[in-house]
């Protein structure tokens, strides 16, 4: 079978179905760049997306597989986001494990999460190449062109390899998409296995970013985490926006650690509906902008509603933990045969 003709190009890493939830009836909605001091409306075909994100060559498959994956898991998510709008107070367990894995893509397909695999593989190389020094370097160059380097040659690659921010270790997109689901896969316990409470706004509205799943830090490792983030079995709670008027925050799943199976937890038996609050709302938007990487959005309409001071943007959702070596060119760990 020939490959389809116009495959997609352009792929929303955040979903047109959930934007449309933070625009107006004419399907325009405002982009705030972190940290500030770019905002424009635009409609929702304009934002979150980049070209080619998750198109991927693989014999028999067009490009834009993936993206049409997503689309299906997307939408069965708009139709029980709608459902939840419209009322319906309790989810089935199937349409609950829909939407809790739908909201862990969000949580793995972000352009942040290739950078930052790319980021701590080429920092690992970079760190084994320095290590070895300039000769090592020399070495593996001449044995894989099957020639000698120039000096020339060899310090331009040197300062390639060590230049902050290089990507040494692209990532392939067949491999981000593998990452992207095995990634899902392994959130889901963490997200379907919370207790749910749906939050009604009336005269307050919520915000969307780029990044939209939020951690919200257990009060006692506010002050006490040595790494600085908080991660999905650690966090006390985990919003998501679902609209500018209904958000799903997933509270503390260990209040009922050993006193009720987690399998009635995951099945929402203890699931609820709240009128929202005004600190809620506050709650929500904080989260929401401390997990965005770099872009806010809200309906035009809202914008009293995003947290004044926004963080500058962060592109990278993982980086590497403590002060950055610096290698001069000499081996770390010189040969055995230097001290024969």
């Amino acid at each position: 079978m020939g490959a389809e003709p116009n495959p997609a190009k352009w792929h929303h890493y955040v979903p047109r179905m959930l934007l449309r939830g933070f625009a107006t009836d004419k399907d325009l909605i405002t982009a705030v760049r972190l940290p500030g001091d770019t905002t424009f409306t635009a409609t929702t075909k304009s934002v979150a997306a980049k070209k080619h994100l998750y198109s991927v060559e693989a014999e028999g498959q067009a490009p834009d597989a993936f993206e049409k994956s997503l689309g299906e898991v997307e939408a069965d998510a708009s139709r029980i986001i709608r459902q939840i709008v419209e009322g319906r107070a309790r989810l089935s367990e199937e349409d609950r494990n829909g939407l809790a894995f739908f909201i862990a893509l969000q949580a793995a397909r972000g352009p942040e999460t290739k950078r930052s695999m790319e980021h701590v593989a080429s920092e690992a190389l970079r760190m084994q190449i320095g290590a070895g020094g300039k000769e090592a370097l020399r070495r593996k160059v001449a044995q894989e062109a099957e020639r000698e380097p120039t000096n020339d040659e060899l310090e331009a690659l040197w300062d390639r390899v060590m230049e902050p921010g290089a990507v040494l270790a692209p990532m392939t997109n067949l491999a981000f998409v593998k990452h992207i689901v095995t990634t899902a896969q392994g959130l889901l316990p963490y997200i379907s296995g919370r207790p749910w409470t749906v939050h009604r706004f009336a005269q307050r509205s919520l915000i969307v970013s780029d990044s939209p799943v939020g951690l919200i830090p257990h009060p006692d490792d506010e002050d006490d985490n040595p790494w600085g983030g908080v991660g999905f079995m650690g966090a006390w709670g985990i919003t998501f926006p679902l609209t500018r008027k209904v958000g799903i925050m997933m509270s503390d799943p260990m209040v009922f650690a050993g006193l009720i199976p987690v399998e009635r937890v995951r099945a929402g038996h203890f699931d609820q509906t709240m009128q929202g609050t005004a600190a809620v709302e506050k709650l929500f938007n904080e989260m929401t902008v401390r997990g965005a990487r770099e872009w806010v959005y809200h309906h035009p309409d809202d914008a009293r509603f995003v947290p004044s001071d926004l963080p500058e943007p962060d592109l990278l959702g993982v980086q590497m933990v403590g002060e950055r070596i610096e290698f001069n060119g000499e081996p770390m760990f010189p040969r055995a045969e230097n001290h024969a």
